[in-house]
């Protein structure tokens, strides 16, 4: 995100906007929030400087963004503490593969990475 200052004759307007890529790989922009024009930010609060109180709220809001994607993030811990022979023929060398694949199967990643491929065929390390 970033502040975006779009002027006029008349006034200059201060946007957070946010860019990202369509699904045919295009950068495109959309307005997160609209701050208001110089004019406006200056009479609701005092004479301060237009771009320094648009960086503040845009500092807000990556700080709010941030905030819900730790909400919404969930953390696994996985704890193998037996002591096993792991020897080149032993059947438990390999065991945590099995129990990756088990988590891989289990949350449909492999769902998951071939729609991310089919949707964005300019992302590369998903097939």
């Amino acid at each position: 995100m970033r502040i975006s200052v779009s002027k006029s004759k008349n006034a200059a307007s201060y946007y957070i906007v946010e860019s990202f890529r369509d699904l045919s790989g295009k950068v495109k922009t959309k307005i997160v929030q609209k701050l208001g024009t110089e004019e406006s930010i200056r009479a609701e609060h005092g004479d301060v400087d237009p771009m320094i109180w648009a960086k503040e709220k845009l500092a807000e809001a990556l700080a709010g963004r941030d905030a819900q994607k730790l909400s919404s993030s969930r953390k696994i811990t996985v704890t193998l503490n037996e002591k096993k022979d792991k020897a080149e023929t032993s059947a438990v060398r390999n065991a945590g593969c099995l129990m990756l694949d088990s988590v891989y199967h289990e949350f449909g990643l492999s769902n998951i990475c071939e729609e991310i491929h089919a949707k964005h065929v300019h992302v590369r390390g998903f097939n």
